[in-house]
């Protein structure tokens, strides 16, 4: 077969194949870019044209109170576990139960206190449970950060789901480690 014929092929296998059969080699884009449209843009900008969502002062005082009221203080360290097992099969169950969330906040709290001398405030609780429902939680400088990012990140380990958490330096990413090794310790978490 002569090479005319092999060429003459290749364009039928081409012509074939329509518009999508491109060769590695000759690979561009014969038109210029589409620009977004600008009802486009707009939308995609939205989300950082609104303003920030603020946690309501009642939704963390419901959190706060629903959490006092659990009898943890007088609790051995093995019904502190035991309590967060059954609150994450409850939230396995009802993923809205707002009970079994406050349960499980409050077990890893009272872990907490216990291995790090630190109780948690109610707007820590209130930015752990933001940080487990998958949204961004913002906070000011002293608020707590290291502490609500480790009580988010043991209610998440606890579910069964594989947690990374992530800083900004080496320095933070160690000193945090360091910091809430023994919280995590307590449930068994590494």
């Amino acid at each position: 077969m002569s090479s005319a014929a092999v060429t003459a092929d290749l364009r039928w296998l081409k012509a074939l194949a329509g518009p999508e059969f491109r060769r590695a080699d000759t690979l561009r884009d014969e038109r210029g870019a589409e620009g977004d449209a600008k009802l486009e843009r707009w939308l995609r900008d939205l989300p950082g044209r609104l303003p920030v969502r603020s946690e309501p002062a009642a939704s963390i005082a419901a959190l706060a109170a629903a959490i006092a009221a659990l009898p943890l203080r007088e609790a051995s360290d093995e019904a502190i576990a035991q309590r967060l097992l059954a609150a994450m099969a409850a939230l396995r169950a009802d993923a809205g139960d707002a009970a079994a969330l406050a349960q499980a906040l409050g077990s890893v709290g009272e872990a907490a206190r216990r291995r790090l001398g630190l109780w948690p405030h109610p707007v820590q609780f209130a930015g752990a449970r933001i940080l487990i429902t998958g949204c961004l939680a913002e906070m000011r400088t002293g608020e707590g950060k290291t502490l609500v990012a480790a009580l988010a990140a043991t209610v998440m380990a606890a579910s069964g789901a594989r947690v990374h958490v992530c800083s900004t330096n080496d320095y933070l990413a160690e000193r945090d480690c360091e910091e809430m090794r023994p919280l995590f310790e307590f449930f068994g978490l590494s």
